[in-house]
């Protein structure tokens, strides 16, 4: 039966807490680390200067892609490509389509179309990164987000990917230069303190560093749901045993989805 956060958190206390906490962790880092997120996209914006019919199928695209259906909008993209062979915002939204249905080929083939058309969409740029980096080809997801602030020097998300893409290699050094180009475009942007905080985290397994709560908090100050965030600063309160304030946190992601995964039972694999 599953078990509440609240008895998960004193079996951490009560048991062996360097195994519990080993095994506790490994299952949530797989969920609750930072990740590309294929549901978002940045906006193409284009003139609606063609034929009547070809409007109403990119229109209709669009609509379906907003109302989470690109099964549905890929056909209307399709529509409007054999009418428009050189028209990107049809290669590039068919190719979010894809990439939210995690056919990353296709997706792929038609960013690269796009930017084909135009080498300085920096959005296409950003999401044929995203693809390289779920495929774990780091280097050209690097190269692509090289390129997309090339163009636009205020697109945090290219920072941030690439804060990711040196999280990934170990080099926080480097991960820490891009989060703080995030700040400084965006104070408020709760991703960039997550991230800073993950790499305190591996200071506060080992000499109970209090600096990952910190950036735990203004993560959760910029979104006081931030499930991520709630989760890690409460495993960071049962490294430094303060089980109170860590049962808060983790009783408010029960609230606020009582389906998410710190319903499965601890040690379930």
């Amino acid at each position: 039966m599953a078990k509440s956060l609240s008895v998960l958190i004193i079996v951490l206390l009560i048991g062996d807490l360097a195994i519990c906490q080993v095994r506790f962790a490994r299952y949530f880092q797989e969920s609750l680390l930072p990740t590309i997120d294929n549901k978002s996209y940045p906006e193409v914006k284009f003139a609606w200067n063609m034929a009547g019919k070809t409007q109403a199928a990119m229109n209709n695209g669009l609509a379906e892609l907003g109302e989470d259906n690109p099964d549905v909008a890929i056909h209307n993209f399709d529509e409007v490509i054999q009418q428009l062979p050189t028209f990107l915002p049809a290669f590039y939204y068919r190719g979010v389509c894809y990439k939210l249905l995690e056919d990353f080929d296709k997706a792929q083939k038609d960013f690269e179309a796009a930017i084909a058309i135009d080498p300085k969409s920096s959005e296409t740029w950003i999401l044929l990164g995203e693809i390289y980096q779920q495929r774990f080809k780091l280097e050209k997801a690097e190269s692509c987000y090289d390129k997309a602030i090339g163009i636009n020097p205020t697109f945090i998300r290219g920072y941030f990917n690439l804060s990711m893409v040196e999280f990934t290699r170990g080099n926080t050094r480097k991960s820490i230069k891009y989060i703080e180009k995030c700040h400084e475009l965006d104070p408020k942007f709760p991703n960039a303190y997550l991230m800073e905080g993950l790499i305190k985290f591996k200071e506060l397994s080992k000499n109970k560093n209090k600096n990952a709560i910190v950036y735990f908090d203004q993560a959760i100050r910029c979104d006081s749901l931030y499930r991520e965030a709630l989760f890690w600063r409460g495993l960071s309160y049962v490294y430094l045993e303060q089980p109170a304030k860590a049962i808060g946190d983790w009783d408010k992601l029960v609230l606020y989805n009582p389906e998410n995964p710190f319903f499965v039972p601890y040690g379930d694999s």
